[in-house]
């Protein structure tokens, strides 16, 4: 396999990083996880926000494309998933 192939190829666990900035703040948590994470780095409401934090947790885990959620409530850094 390639080095390409390699790069490219993405395995779908269910498990993704969390990125505020540069940093990475949590890695290889459980997308389901990601919703409450958001909530407390972008100062939200979980309820109305849940599902597309879901959804978008599990697009990243599927595609390995990286998703920015929101931008933090203390830093306005942007908070990304990324694939683990």
């Amino acid at each position: 396999m390639s080095s390409q192939a390699a790069r490219n190829t993405t395995f779908q666990d269910s498990l993704v990083n969390d990125n505020v900035g540069d940093v990475t703040i949590l890695e290889d948590v459980n997308v389901a996880a990601v919703v409450g994470i958001a909530a407390n780095v972008c100062g939200v409401n979980v309820g109305p926000v849940a599902a597309a934090v879901l959804g978008e947790a599990t697009a990243v885990d599927a595609s390995g494309r990286d998703r920015t959620i929101c931008e933090s409530a203390a830093t306005g850094e942007p908070l990304t998933i990324t694939q683990n």
